[in-house]
């Protein structure tokens, strides 16, 4: 999909120009030197606000993980840092995808961070695709739109499209489903994302359509009706032309 797409170069864009940052860099090496976060998550703390990310993380090689998200109960921006208990594999490229987790559907990129020429980590960014970004993409290219993990649809610009009694594994078994969502007639299809499961649906709202066809039948209609009207009066017509010089051959 075209928006998942650029928010997808946007994200890597936006980490590799972190990952040049001497600010950052340097705050990091002394976080690992003296253990004081405080550098580190300033910076971090003002880099997640300037590029709007939901959620960003510093996975460091030694275990330790510092993320940076906004709290769903207060809104207010959150910082934690923990150690994993298992270490997170570093990469040393960049990436980026759609990603399934804790209920939700998000655009992740990650970047390598280098010190000195050597890989110390990673920092990820993720973009949540919500009702607001879905609303969002509605309004583009005017039709709903709904996401989905491959189980249950995670965010739509249409509420029906969230409800638990949809059929969602009808949906995606078929090509197209004519489906009533909110007393209107819909036609919706299915597509992938760049995921195995993931996806997206997009449902027009046939109304316009059942309307025009109507329109049609009854223009149809009514034009059968003149042509019937016409054909009786051609009819009476012809019949009156042959029945005079008839009616004058028999008197002769």
């Amino acid at each position: 999909m075209q928006g998942a797409s650029q928010d997808e170069d946007m994200l890597l864009e936006a980490l590799e120009l972190m990952a040049k940052d001497n600010d950052l860099i340097n705050a990091i090496d002394s976080e690992q030197a003296t253990g004081d976060p405080e550098q580190l998550h300033t910076i971090m703390k003002h880099y997640r606000a300037q590029f709007g990310f939901d959620r960003l993380e510093l996975i460091l090689s030694d275990g330790h993980r510092h993320t940076f998200f906004i709290d769903s109960k207060t809104g207010e921006p959150t910082t934690s840092k923990t150690v994993d208990t298992e270490p997170v594999a570093i990469t040393d490229k960049s990436n980026s995808g759609i990603v399934v987790g804790d209920n939700r559907l998000s655009i992740a990129s990650v970047v390598p961070v280098w010190l000195k020429g050597v890989l110390i980590g990673n920092l990820r960014a993720f973009r949540d695709i919500d009702d607001q970004r879905a609303e969002q993409l509605q309004e583009m290219i005017n039709a709903e739109i709904a996401f989905h993990d491959g189980k249950r649809v995670v965010a739509s610009s249409l509420a029906e499209l969230k409800d638990p009694s949809l059929n969602l594994e009808k949906i995606l078994d078929e090509d197209a489903v004519l489906m009533t969502l909110n007393n209107r007639p819909y036609i919706i299809y299915n597509y992938p994302l760049n995921h195995a499961t993931a996806g997206f649906l997009i449902a027009l709202d046939r109304s316009p359509v059942l309307a025009a066809n109507r329109t049609v039948q009854r223009t149809l209609l009514m034009i059968a009706i003149g042509v019937m009207t016409i054909a009786v009066i051609l009819g009476v017509i012809i019949s009156r032309s042959i029945a005079k010089p008839l009616g004058s051959i028999v008197a002769n």
